[in-house]
């Protein structure tokens, strides 16, 4: 009797721990819903009780075919990266999630440890930023003291400062202010008779932001800039954009378009955007990024531009990158009749970058870009709004010979649009640190400048010396010479710079310059004194 009772006892623990078992798996498993180049994405998350680290084991049919590790979770989903793998992945394979005290792993290489702790970093960086206060405040004045008896001094006294709380109660959520108010005041003169004093406050951002890589919804709103339709500028609006997959984001902008010369509201002008942007793969391998955006504005209820943005990126290895964006114009209505085309293209723009060597790097870039007509400019001269100067192209290439050296040239060309020769300018500089001592540096730099009536050069030298471990001054001379068709005229200089940083927060730079020739012997003289947090 008691040998049945044991019997029976033993035959429901089995029984019990049997529906356990089977309940238990019930509730902790997953599957792949979306495989990418870089990660497979699980319907599992932090609710489930995963953290970036986690091992987890992934079966086809019961069969274990692969490892795989967690690289960053959200709620109810999780993107991993394939440890070793018997078999390929596939969408609807099983992921169990066992509970972490009975969880078998294998052993974490020294890369996953790595990556491990770099996750961890991240989360406690993340938790500590909670309504964090950053940026700075700066008091700054600028003299200039006119010596040549034409009476052109000024004074420009100015604050400005950049402030953000990052992570607001933890919401995620991140305000942002940029601002800065100056006088200029300038003395009497013939061209200003009564002298000139005046006030000018600018704010040029000041938003609630909520934008993270691994979020899907991301949104400001505020005086702000939206961060994939370039094309656009400032808004006094909203941006908000929504991650649909791994790789693809849309979203759109509206709002107020800001005064251009005083960055005030102006309840008149708005201007609206749509975009569809698409990124794929690594930095470390290869990567694309690539955006098409329609985007427009009106003044006072008529059309003041519509266009069509178009902006690819592309990165090989991190050592090759170029970046290429270009607007079309939809012209309609008065920009019909005015431009004489219902389509347009305007503001191309191509920049290259490449890595030849450790040493040796390159640069080229093809720039078209123009101030676009508008309402408020279409009765401007040709001669006066056409920004024809940044028409051309331009390369150079920068060596660094030595560990502490470095030189290189860069040289452009630019096709003005009146019929003048082109514009050709370059420079060339060299660098030294540590020389002659450790913390010492030496600068040389010339540059050269040559229009259709004048030839320009501008020798420079600077050296830096340290002064205390907070204190660096630095010496600079140099001249301006214009060599024109029947005169030449030169101007030299010597200045000197001091930066001071102090009390761990507290910095001041300040700068003075001396003119030296006869016709130019002004002084100026800059003082920045601000405060980091």
């Amino acid at each position: 009797m008691i040998h049945k009772r044991i019997y029976f006892f033993a035959l429901l623990v089995g029984i019990s721990c049997a529906t356990a078992s089977q309940v238990l798996g019930q509730q902790q498993q997953a599957e792949i819903k979306y495989i990418s180049k870089e990660a497979v994405y699980i319907d599992a998350g932090k609710n489930q009780g995963l953290a970036v680290g986690d091992t987890l084991r992934l079966y086809r049919a019961n069969k274990l075919i692969a490892f795989i590790l967690v690289k960053s979770a959200a709620s109810s989903s999780a993107a991993c990266t394939v440890l070793r793998a018997a078999e390929k992945p596939q969408i609807g394979d099983v992921v169990k999630l066992p509970s972490k005290a009975v969880t078998a792993r294998p052993a974490p290489t020294p890369g996953q440890r790595q990556k491990a702790r770099e996750a961890q970093r991240r989360t406690q960086t993340a938790s500590s930023n909670t309504n964090r206060i950053r940026g700075y405040l700066s008091a700054q004045s600028y003299w200039q003291q006119d010596g040549s008896g034409t009476t052109f001094s000024s004074v420009q006294p100015s604050l400005s400062g950049r402030l953000k709380i990052q992570n607001i109660a933890g919401s995620g959520i991140e305000f942002r202010m940029r601002q800065r108010s100056r006088l200029y005041e300038r003395t009497a003169s013939q061209l200003y008779p009564d002298g000139e004093s005046e006030w000018q406050h600018r704010i040029f951002e000041m938003s609630l932001v909520y934008s993270a890589s691994d979020v899907p919804w991301e949104f400001g709103a505020g005086r702000v800039y939206s961060p994939h339709i370039r094309g656009i500028g400032l808004i006094d609006g909203v941006h908000i954009a929504r991650q649909i997959d791994q790789n693809v984001r849309i979203g759109f902008a509206a709002g107020k378009d800001p005064d251009p010369q005083t960055a005030a509201f102006d309840a008149n002008r708005s201007k609206f955007g749509a975009f569809v942007a698409f990124e794929s793969g690594s930095y470390d391998r290869q990567k694309l990024a690539t955006t098409i955006a329609y985007a427009g504005s009106h003044d006072g209820g008529m059309i003041n531009r519509e266009f069509i943005y178009l902006q690819n990126n592309y990165w090989r290895s991190r050592r090759f990158s170029i970046y290429q964006s270009i607007e079309i114009d939809l012209n309609r209505d008065w920009r019909k009749q005015a431009a004489g085309k219902s389509v347009t293209f305007s503001n191309f723009y191509l920049t290259a970058h490449m890595t030849i060597n450790n040493s040796v790097s390159a640069n080229l870039s093809v720039d078209a870009r123009k101030n676009p007509y508008t309402l408020s400019t279409i009765n401007t001269p040709d001669s006066l709004f056409d920004d024809a100067t940044r028409k051309g192209v331009s390369g150079g290439v920068s060596v660094t010979p030595a560990q502490n050296m470095r030189t290189g040239a860069n040289v452009s060309l630019r096709f003005p649009e009146n019929g003048l020769h082109p514009i050709i300018s370059s420079n060339f500089y060299y660098q030294i640190r540590q020389f002659p001592l450790r913390g010492h540096a030496i600068a040389f730099r010339l540059s050269f400048l040559r229009t259709e009536f004048t030839n320009a050069y501008r020798p420079m030298l600077d050296y830096r010396l340290p002064l205390q471990r907070r204190l660096n001054v630095s010496f600079s001379t140099g001249a301006y010479l214009y060599d024109t068709p029947g005169m030449m005229t030169s101007s030299y200089y010597f200045g000197l710079r001091a930066d001071y940083s102090f009390f761990r927060h507290y910095f001041l730079a300040a700068s003075y310059r001396q003119y030296l020739d006869k016709r130019n012997q002004s002084k100026q003289i800059f003082v920045d004194l601000g405060l980091n947090f």
